[in-house]
């Protein structure tokens, strides 16, 4: 019986722990957009990244961008514009608003920007707090239903 409970406490554990791998999209907008493909980052990080974007397309076409976004912003049609008006493959409209929100320039769309930037406080030895308390959560969970368990099976033999 307790060979049955660790192993699937293992079990449980093994499929919280698999990593996951997904290719990046290509972006015919920045042919070098770096892959970030294991969010959450750093906050400098980002604006690093996306300073090169800013760099890449330069100032005048950035600033005649932002002005559309403003635009958008104040017509209330910001996730329209971020998502709809690219041509397909090409994320124009995100790059530029994503460079400007990591700026402090635009604001969160659906809570969705903000959880791509780490926030240091919220971090334990690289990991996600609340992944850690949930998997320490579950060992204890699953330590105290074994002892439960074996404590039953004393009681009735």
């Amino acid at each position: 019986m307790l060979i049955a409970a660790a192993v699937l406490i293992l079990h449980l554990a093994g499929i919280i722990l698999q990593p996951a791998y997904a290719a990046c999209v290509q972006d015919s907008d920045w042919p070098e957009k770096p892959c970030l493909d294991e969010p959450p980052y750093a906050k400098q990080d980002l604006k690093a990244a996306w300073q090169g974007y800013y760099e890449y397309k330069g100032q005048a076409w950035m600033e005649i961008k932002k002005a559309e976004m403003d635009q958008a912003i104040k017509d209330g049609t910001l996730n329209e514009w971020i998502e709809y008006r690219s041509a397909p493959d090409n994320f124009a409209n995100y790059n530029v608003y994503f460079y400007y929100f990591l700026n402090d320039q635009a604001p969160d769309i659906n809570d969705f920007s903000n959880s791509l930037i780490r926030e240091p406080a919220a971090y334990w030895f690289g990991l996600p707090l609340g992944w850690v308390l949930a998997t320490a959560g579950i060992a204890v969970a699953g330590t105290a239903a074994i002892i439960f368990v074996l404590k039953k099976a004393k009681l009735a033999n």
